[in-house]
């Protein structure tokens, strides 16, 4: 007969304890803590913040989420559809601090960390640096009398974003916005500055100097260009009783013009190749209505051939072009037409100098921001590059580029913004997990304009967001969509399709048990599902079996 001894007795119990402690140690671990989330109004200097602006939180070192402001400064908003900063966190974490950041800059606002908060805040930034203002000027050296140099103010930067650009030129005119083209006239050396100011209202300066040398007229007493006392020439057929002989510097070549009523007669003779010719034309019936004007031109040929031209300003389309003028977008100006007597192909790069009434630019609901200049060329107008270089007493001067003559239409440029692609950066979410929407917007229009983007979520808004877009261009942005619930969601942006996002529910612990019938057994529905850990009932049940082995061992031994 064996004997069990009470050391054979503990190693059994010790046994069953170590078989019990990994099956314990097995339970699942507790779901995660829901995150906080915060939305809200950005201030600068007390005053709402622009759309565009970033804004960041930040938990224990690390960037959570971000969320760009709308026009009126807000960022998310307190329904379930709303974009939010997330911040996820644990009881451990439960009332620690959160900061957040506008484009980098400490906002002045903090708030203690609580799982499943939606909190509403307040950020304020106040912002008293000035801005980085930096001109950059193609030119470094001297250039002659005549030539139009275009400066450029868009490197300058803020940590919260330029708002205004503010040139003083150097015959007292300005101009706004990042570029400022100026035709320097007079030799010597001419200072240009501009003034950028942040949105806060804080401005700083930044200066250039232009050296400018005698234009080289050509002159050696054969011509009549840039001649004081030289012989003015006109058409033998120009009748009108104002009609006058009117002679212009040319910087290539010698001009003489020739002015009516109907048109002004303009040639162009001595220039060499592929070389500008600067032609400034007088006020004239032919060239200035009472809405707008055509002050000058830079011409050049691809071989120096001699060039006549005839040029007139009206408030309509020529009849040979009345048609193909309607037909180029936007609400006309005024139009310039420029017969030539030089094949097409022999024409190079053409600048114009013209103006507009500010007058008419408001009879016509636009600015001088949104003008552009077409030609009509082969039935077809193409938008040519245009700038506005300043405004004075009523009027705004622009300058545009042409790769050829022919007419011309000064219109007010329209956008044309539409969402043109739209996807979702994954289709299955957790409840809670945001989901980011690449968003793609074209302007296949003529002028700049702002489009408001809204995200939808089966048909209901979540979120919105103001973009900006320059004509003929393309920008990209991100939307991004927190479900509150699971389920299936279609997302769209602005009607474009993005995608169906799935949202699950996060995973749980607890397990259904099946259902029983009156013996006990398992009845109906599905089978009982495999646990995926264990509660506190199943570790007392352990620890019970391991005392009663040890109190069977106990009780043999005493019978033996």
């Amino acid at each position: 007969m064996s004997v069990t001894t009470p050391r054979a007795a503990l190693v059994v119990a010790l046994v069953a304890v170590v078989v019990a402690g990994p099956v314990v140690g097995t339970a699942a671990a507790a779901p995660p803590e829901p995150p906080a989330a915060y939305h809200g109004q950005v201030t600068v200097n007390g005053d709402p913040a622009p759309a565009g602006l970033t804004v960041a939180a930040h938990f224990h070192g690390e960037t959570t989420d971000t969320l760009e402001t709308t026009s009126d400064g807000a960022f998310g908003g307190p329904g379930a559809f709303d974009g939010k900063l997330k911040v996820p966190g644990n009881a451990s974490t439960d009332g620690d601090s959160v900061s957040f950041t506008v484009n980098g800059v400490d906002a002045d606002t903090t708030v203690s960390w609580s799982s499943g908060a939606n909190e509403q805040v307040t950020l304020n930034v106040e912002d008293s640096t000035a801005p980085d203002a930096a001109v950059s000027n193609p030119v470094s050296a001297p250039v002659p009398a005549g030539t139009t140099v275009t400066l450029d103010a868009s490197g300058s930067t803020d940590a919260l974003g330029v708002d205004a650009y503010a040139w003083s030129l150097p015959d007292g005119s300005t101009a706004s916005g990042p570029t400022a083209a100026y035709t320097f006239e007079d030799a010597g050396e001419h200072t240009v500055a501009v003034t950028v100011t942040d949105i806060a209202g804080n401005t700083a300066t930044a200066e250039t100097t232009v050296t400018v040398e005698a234009a080289d007229t050509g002159n050696d007493g054969g011509g009549s260009g840039g001649s004081d006392d030289g012989p003015s020439t006109q058409p033998d057929d120009s009748t009108t009783n104002e009609s006058a002989a009117n002679e212009s510097e040319a910087s290539a070549g010698d001009v003489s013009l020739a002015v009516d009523a109907n048109e002004t007669t303009i040639s162009v003779t001595n220039a060499s190749a592929n070389a500008a010719t600067r032609i400034d034309i007088p006020e004239s019936n032919a060239t200035s209505t009472e809405n707008a004007s055509l002050t000058g031109l830079n011409v050049s040929t691809t071989t120096g051939a001699n060039v006549s031209l005839s040029v007139s300003v009206s408030d309509r389309a020529p009849a040979e072009n009345g048609s193909a003028a309607d037909s180029g977008g936007g609400d006309a100006l005024s139009y310039i037409s420029v017969e030539h007597d030089v094949p097409d192909e022999e024409i190079g790069t053409v600048d114009f100098r013209f103006t507009v009434s500010e007058s008419r630019m408001a009879d016509r609901g636009t600015d001088a921001d949104r003008v552009v200049l077409y030609r009509n060329h082969d039935d077809a107008w193409q938008r040519l590059d245009t700038r506005h270089v300043g405004t004075a007493d009523g009027t705004a001067t622009f300058v545009a580029t042409s790769p050829g003559l022919s007419v011309f239409a000064v219109r007010s440029g329209q956008p044309d913004i539409s969402v043109t692609d739209a996807a979702l950066d994954a289709t299955n979410v957790t409840v809670g997990e945001a989901a980011s929407v690449a968003v793609t917007v074209t302007n296949d229009g003529s002028g700049a304009g702002n489009a408001t983007l809204a995200l939808t979520a089966n048909g209901d808004a979540v979120t919105t967001r103001t973009v900006s877009v320059d004509a003929d261009a393309t920008t990209n942005v991100t939307l991004a969509f927190t479900p509150e619930s699971a389920g299936e969601y279609d997302v769209a942006v602005n009607g474009t399709d993005a995608g169906t996002l799935t949202a699950s529910a996060p995973a749980t612990t607890t397990t259904e048990s099946p259902s029983t019938d009156d013996a006990g057994n398992a009845v109906g529905g599905d089978a009982p599902r495999e646990q995926s850990g264990f509660d506190l009932s199943t570790v007392a049940v352990t620890a019970l079996v391991a005392v009663l082995v040890v109190g069977l061992f106990a009780l043999a031994r005493r019978r033996v």
